[in-house]
């Protein structure tokens, strides 16, 4: 479970970041296919942990953030999409829905937050480097709307939102590597039901 959840997040990111940077580089055909992936993945998620999950609160929880990671999904190929402009367009805000919506789905549903945790700088270097190269940049440039790179801008909010240069995301991204390296054999495991029980 503890390598699942990690590279479900993991791989669910770079899609992401593929997903956007097939929007950048104008190439419809593929950002379509992997905007169909990624929902598909999100519907058959949702279908099996409908199936599994214990009848609760943190059940209809999983449900709703699994739903609008899906419709975070949509937005960005809403976004990049001109035959149909349903959404609002705003690729980050849309962006940060699609991923956190499932990370947090993960939580919900009982997962490791050491995994979960673990899986986001790594997926984020894979998700920055796909749409760095979408957009005819190389694979390590830090620049967003925002050529400095601090900051990236959610045009429906009116905010910029920091960010981590390119060095701290590598080293982060390596301690998250090697610290699932280290929990897969000690196999620690916290939920945030075990913290709540913890607090309560």
């Amino acid at each position: 479970m503890i390598m699942i959840e990690f590279l479900y997040l993991f791989l669910f990111r770079a899609l992401s970041g593929a997903q956007n940077g097939f929007g950048y580089a104008k190439k419809s055909v593929y950002r379509v296919i992997t905007s169909g992936l990624m929902v598909a993945v999100l519907a058959g998620s949702l279908f099996c942990w409908l199936q599994s999950a214990p009848e609760s609160y943190w059940k209809a929880g999983t449900v709703i953030l699994v739903i609008i990671s899906i419709v975070g999904t949509i937005g960005v190929e809403d976004s990049f999409n001109p035959n149909y402009q349903i959404l609002p367009k705003d690729i980050h805000l849309w962006e940060m829905l699609a991923t956190g919506g499932i990370t947090l789905a993960w939580m919900a549903l009982g997962g490791n937050l050491i995994s979960i945790a673990a899986s986001i700088y790594p997926g984020l270097i894979l998700h920055k480097g796909f749409i760095n190269l979408g957009s005819g940049q190389k694979w390590w440039y830090a620049g967003t709307d925002d050529r400095t790179g601090k900051t990236f801008s959610i045009p429906l909010l009116n905010i910029k939102v920091p960010r981590l240069g390119t060095m701290g995301r590598i080293s982060i991204a390596v301690a998250s590597v090697m610290a699932m390296i280290i929990n897969t054999s000690l196999h620690w495991r916290i939920t945030v039901q075990d913290v709540i029980a913890w607090v309560l």
